[in-house]
């Protein structure tokens, strides 16, 4: 029996055919490929979007915390500001005040008011003798002689006068028989002056500050 033979035609159609299974084979690989790149690469897609969503939302989380943290900074820094103003002033309102009143007490003016207040004691008919009048170094050494004189007959009764050296001015005077202290010194007075004084400082302060603020607002705008 003779071999059959294929025609060119029939060659041609068998090659075409494996071509065409070969090209959609292919083709489909590639599909898939592709599909499965384009898969991989929307996942990679969303793990970085994700990534950067996280990334974001803790910077702005930082940022809120820093913003926060800064304002908290700057209020505690201001509000130690104010307090070391506050404290400052209070301090140079003392000193101030203890200088006007030693001012003010100068050795003629502590001579009269010594005085008046030892002819007043005396003025009394029931007055005892026994009273101590305490200066400073400095004003003992001014208006001492003066003093003793002026007392007169008060000295010969009990009158006597000495030297504190923790005076700065002032006096301090003791009445031994009435168990009577009284301390004029230029601290005892100051102290009282800034008793009834100080809440004026503090609303001329607090006038000052509110006027330096409205200031730094009117000028920000």
């Amino acid at each position: 029996m003779p071999e059959k033979t294929e025609t060119p035609e029939t060659l041609d159609k068998l090659i075409g055919r494996i071509q065409k299974e070969g090209i959609e084979k292919a083709e489909a690989q590639s599909a898939e490929r592709i599909s499965a790149a384009e898969k991989k690469a929307a996942a990679i897609v969303e793990a970085a979007e994700k990534k950067a969503a996280e990334i974001v939302a803790r910077a702005e989380e930082e940022g809120k915390q820093f913003e926060k943290r800064g304002r908290q900074s700057l209020s505690q820094a201001a509000r130690d500001t104010l307090l070391s103003v506050s404290q400052t002033i209070d301090t140079l309102f003392d000193v101030l005040t203890r200088q006007a009143v030693k001012q003010s007490l100068d050795p003629d003016t502590l001579r009269g008011i010594i005085t008046e207040v030892i002819k007043r004691y005396f003025s009394d008919t029931e007055a005892q003798g026994d009273i101590g009048v305490l200066v400073s170094k400095d004003d003992a050494a001014a208006i001492g002689k003066q003093l003793m004189a002026a007392f007169g007959d008060a000295a010969k009764q009990g009158v006597t006068l000495g030297e504190d050296n923790d005076l700065t001015g002032g006096f301090k005077i003791s009445m031994k028989d009435d168990h009577l202290y009284h301390d004029l010194s230029v601290e005892a007075i100051a102290r009282i002056m800034c008793v009834f004084l100080r809440p004026q400082l503090g609303e001329i302060t607090s006038d000052a500050l509110k006027t330096m603020q409205q200031k730094k607002q009117d000028g920000s705008r």
